[in-house]
């Protein structure tokens, strides 16, 4: 078998070949030790090339060095040789997928994302995706976020049919001028809330400070209101009118705290 580290082509001979199933598209996956020598002139060099590929992966070539699939690589470790000035190098070679999605049904929400991504928390699939839709459709997706019942289900065409259950994270959307919105779609794999999880959430910090400015706000208010009703600006009867309006427009207005100017131009 032929590895490409970085620049450089090394031939190696896999061992303890094992297969693991992805977590991604349910797919067998290869998982195997590799062992590279090393003279001490080549070590600089090597150890260049070995944190390269630690970040971006290791590629199998085929006789004409054309790429055939990719492999992360883990448990690093070395010993001295007895017969040479060089090191004995040791990897895991864990096989990695190019997950490709075709279309993304979230419930009965057919989405196109034009980028797409899945990662894994804790054994939970994470989804970061970027959907341009209309306003009909993001009304729908709307509707899923003010749903009493957080999650739903997910099938993403072209990588696994399965579905699973999910809900939201934090989403982002931006309004633009054909009348299109884009949607950063954070979709969080039900798996990942356990009732004794005590790790922050997806939306972390911005929840928690969401949450004490209103607190704080509806303090204010509820104070100002009573102060009304005291001078005889309002009546008692008034301001319960006006809650009941503003328990109405409140749902309307929720989607507004996640706008932004251009999804693109924000980091994920």
């Amino acid at each position: 078998m032929r590895l490409k580290f970085k620049e450089k082509h090394v031939t190696v001979q896999p061992m303890d070949l094992e297969f693991f199933t992805s977590p991604f598209t349910g797919h067998q996956l290869k998982r195997f030790q590799v062992t590279v020598s090393v003279t001490e002139q080549q070590l600089s060099v090597f150890e260049d090339e070995l944190d390269y590929v630690k970040v971006y992966g290791i590629t199998e070539v085929d006789g004409d060095g054309t790429g055939i699939r990719k492999y992360k690589i883990s448990n690093t470790s070395y010993s001295y040789s007895n017969n040479s000035d060089g090191r004995m190098y040791f990897f895991t070679i864990s096989e990695e997928e190019n997950v490709k999605i075709d279309r993304l049904l979230i419930k009965d929400i057919e989405l196109t994302p034009y980028e797409y991504e899945e990662t894994l928390s804790d054994d939970a699939i994470i989804i970061n995706a970027k959907v341009i839709v209309t306003k009909d459709i993001a009304d729908r997706i709307e509707g899923l976020n003010e749903n009493e019942e957080k999650y739903f289900t997910v099938i993403r065409e072209g990588i696994n049919e399965n579905p699973i259950k999910m809900r939201f994270g934090l989403n982002i959307w931006s309004e633009h001028e054909d009348g299109s919105i884009k949607y950063r779609l954070v979709i969080v794999e039900d798996k990942y809330d356990t009732e004794d999880d005590v790790r922050r959430p997806l939306n972390y910090p911005e929840a928690q400070n969401i949450r004490s400015l209103t607190l704080y706000h509806k303090s204010y208010i509820e104070l100002l209101a009573d102060l009304f009703v005291d001078k005889g600006l309002l009546t008692k009867e008034e301001i319960e009118g006006l809650k009941e309006k503003a328990k109405v427009e409140k749902n309307k207005n929720l989607r507004y705290i996640y706008q932004v100017v251009d999804v693109d131009k924000e980091s994920l």
